[in-house]
């Protein structure tokens, strides 16, 4: 499928943008839609403030990452983006090592979980939207093998959650309800429609 397409981008200037995010899955995911993403990797405290909702701290961090992002000479768009793994009302983020990844992997193990994705997009004129969105997932029950097996694969490391469902982490999904590529990292359906509006502002 041609995302670009679905854009309705007319110039080559308005398929450009800043991607305040180090993250190689959003960065594919827009350069799959057709974007030429500069990226601007982020340093912002991705700490949770006490009382604060897993809504609520993702569209803090995304916004936070892209007003962050550093000089814009360019003048193009800026998209800051953050996604956090829930399950049972409580953050799972990064884990700190493999012990970490291993405990985390096994909590998700035969249940439902969400995954949530905040995104601020803004342009050098002041206009900006802002979205978060929430898709479910329900793992196996996952066994001593599948855990060790996946560990052994190093793609824990800097994900939420401990798993990428795009490659290896895909194996221990039964069912999704909601946008894939929100579970990737970026909710591309809904932003093609935000970057569209804010592109004719």
């Amino acid at each position: 499928m041609n995302y670009k397409k679905l854009t309705d981008l007319e110039t080559a200037s308005s398929s450009r943008l800043i991607l305040a995010s180090a993250s190689p899955r959003r960065k594919q995911i827009l350069e799959l839609a057709g974007f030429e993403v500069i990226v601007r990797g982020s340093s912002v405290d991705e700490k949770k403030l006490t009382g604060e909702s897993p809504f609520d701290l993702v569209l803090r961090l995304s916004e936070k990452k892209a007003l962050e992002a550093g000089p814009n000479p360019e003048g193009l768009a800026t998209v800051g983006a953050d996604t956090v793994v829930v399950l049972d009302g409580e953050i799972l983020g990064k884990p700190r090592d493999i012990l970490d990844a291993r405990k985390m992997l096994f909590a998700l193990s035969g249940k439902v979980h969400e995954v949530i994705t905040g995104y601020f997009i803004f342009t050098p004129k002041g206009a900006f939207r802002r979205r978060a969105l929430s898709t479910q997932i329900a793992f196996r029950n996952l066994t001593e093998w599948d855990v060790e097996n996946y560990l052994s694969l190093g793609e824990w490391a800097d994900k939420a959650g401990s798993y990428a469902i795009q490659s290896g982490g895909g194996i221990f999904t039964k069912w999704i309800n909601g946008s894939y590529t929100n579970i990737v990292g970026l909710p591309l359906a809904e932003f093609l429609i935000d970057f569209k509006e804010i592109s004719l502002l």
